[in-house]
């Protein structure tokens, strides 16, 4: 879904906002549609419905990835945006730190996301999305490819997000098994991150917390 910013309405800030959509039990479903609802700016909410029972394959399957970046740079090149913001929480943070390094100066507002995608899809029994975003060759070394996909990206970027704002809670899984090493990392690269830090120890919880987090991130953003 895109929505265009209403020209009649005044707004000092040419922003173009992307959401990476997070897993949502039975189907696909946009984000964060809702917790938006009252900034005029251009919006893009994308969808990620291919997958199995529990849709998903994080925006990066073959093929995939390379119609997103497309899509968005369509939307860039309509809207002539002077600031970008990539947003999403667990695997839409994952599918927003990712896309982030296509595209110069983007701030990525993200929630728990995860960091080694073959850990987590393994643990988490999604064995039909992890053979999906592999294109059908699940093998060791695929694997192995894919928990490490992100970390080389980020090592080997040209471009870098301008600014991180991350929440979580150091008291759930993803926190040690992936958002630790994925901040050592970014703060590697010398990028500005801000850290919104809870102590909830269930995943789901995140979004008690970070549609606030979120739009709080937004108008700093807007601010500057």
């Amino acid at each position: 879904m895109f929505f265009p910013k209403k020209q009649r309405k005044l707004n000092g800030q040419n922003v173009l906002a992307v959401c990476f959509p997070a897993f949502a039990g039975k189907g696909a479903k946009y984000n964060y549609v809702r917790t938006l609802r009252h900034f005029n700016i251009n919006k893009l909410f994308l969808l990620d419905d291919i997958g199995g029972y529990d849709k998903g394959n994080y925006l990066i399957k073959p093929g995939v990835e390379e119609n997103v970046k497309a899509l968005i740079q369509e939307k860039i090149d309509i809207t002539k945006p002077t600031k970008l913001i990539f947003f999403g929480s667990s695997k839409g943070g994952y599918a927003a730190l990712n896309f982030s390094l296509m595209f110069q100066d983007v701030n990525v507002c993200i929630a728990a996301p995860q960091y080694f995608l073959s850990d987590y899809l393994i643990r988490e029994k999604k064995y039909e999305n992890l053979k999906i975003i592999l294109d059908n060759n699940d093998t060791e070394s695929a694997r192995i490819e894919l928990n490490n996909r992100l970390k080389e990206k980020i090592d080997h970027a040209i471009w870098l997000p301008q600014k991180v704002y991350i929440h979580y809670s150091t008291e759930e899984h993803t926190y040690k098994e992936h958002i630790k090493e994925m901040l050592a990392d970014l703060k590697a690269k010398n990028i500005n991150i801000v850290e919104d830090i809870n102590n909830y120890t269930n995943h789901m919880d995140l979004v008690y917390f970070f549609p606030t987090f979120l739009i709080q991130s937004i108008k700093e953003i807007l601010s500057k």
